[in-house]
């Protein structure tokens, strides 16, 4: 039985091997790097992520959402924030996979930065 909807978690799991295979068609890793996780105000990196950056999406890995999707026609929204002292990304998405927004502690200039916001269409300030 598929347990209902979650405000976070937007409509229905969809096939992970096929949105895996999707991401790994989609061409070359445009950038990799371990990332804090972000526990209501807290950053901790004791449950580091990591995330992988494809042309066609994001693949996040690692405690706690094992290893999750995010395909680039998902995202809505990327931008900047600032929490405490880290610089994080925010990335607003419908994927079932994981919550949305994704924190993503990087710092501006980053490879991993300009990857996120390259395949949402936006340009990294």
């Amino acid at each position: 039985m598929t347990p209902p909807p979650s405000r976070n978690l937007g409509g229905p799991e969809s096939d992970p091997d096929a949105r895996l295979r999707a991401l790994s068609e989609s061409g070359a890793v445009l950038a990799e790097g371990r990332t804090s996780v972000p526990l209501g105000w807290l950053l901790t990196n004791s449950l580091g992520l990591g995330v992988t950056v494809y042309p066609g999406g994001l693949l996040v890995k690692g405690v706690p959402y094992g290893l999750r999707t995010i395909l680039a026609s998902e995202i809505q929204r990327v931008q900047w924030r600032s929490r405490l002292l880290f610089t994080i990304i925010a990335i607003d998405h419908a994927a079932t996979e994981c919550p949305s927004p994704l924190l993503v502690r990087t710092r501006r200039g980053s490879a991993l930065a300009a990857a996120i916001f390259q395949i949402a269409g936006k340009t990294a300030r």
